[in-house]
């Protein structure tokens, strides 16, 4: 069996350059057998990820990759937090979300709103540049849930 050491191959007794291509070859076929997996999750939105789950998915964050303006090929992966309403039958990524006042949302620079800030776990703003590539992809509802305990604001996008 042959192993790589540093970044050097090793041939061990009784080994041949044949065998050594015949084990590159398997592992050039798993890596794009992984590869194939991985371009097949594209979900561009938390309701995608919750429909190709069938309902099996908790609120949380997860990986999206939304379209590229135009339909293209997909952006770069996205980071989101998605909250689901399973009564409901949906799941909805999450723009923004207060909690308890420990970011603050006032002192910001037109960047800060445009790159986004905060953190998923806590309280965020997803930024500008993420809304408008989210909302680009097609028709969305928003959902806006206003609670009066310490000013808790959380919007969404499904």
């Amino acid at each position: 069996m042959s192993g790589i050491v540093g970044r050097h191959w090793n041939l061990l007794d009784g080994e041949t350059m044949e065998g050594l291509q015949l084990s590159v070859d398997q592992l050039n076929n798993s890596l794009s057998a992984v590869a194939a997996l991985l371009n097949n999750i594209t979900d561009k939105d938390c309701g995608e990820i919750y429909r190709s789950s069938k309902g099996r998915m908790d609120s949380g964050i997860y990986t999206i990759y939304p379209r590229a303006s135009g339909g293209g090929d997909n952006s770069a992966p996205l980071r989101v937090f998605c909250r689901v309403q399973a009564a409901a039958g949906r799941a909805w990524t999450v723009i923004q979300r207060r909690q308890d006042g420990s970011v603050d949302f006032y002192n910001r620079t037109w960047e800060d709103y445009s790159r986004g800030f905060g953190n998923l776990t806590g309280e965020f703003w997803l930024g500008n540049d993420n809304i408008h590539l989210l909302s680009n992809q097609g028709r969305y509802k928003l959902n806006a849930d206003f609670k009066t305990f310490n000013d808790c604001i959380r919007y969404g996008l499904s």
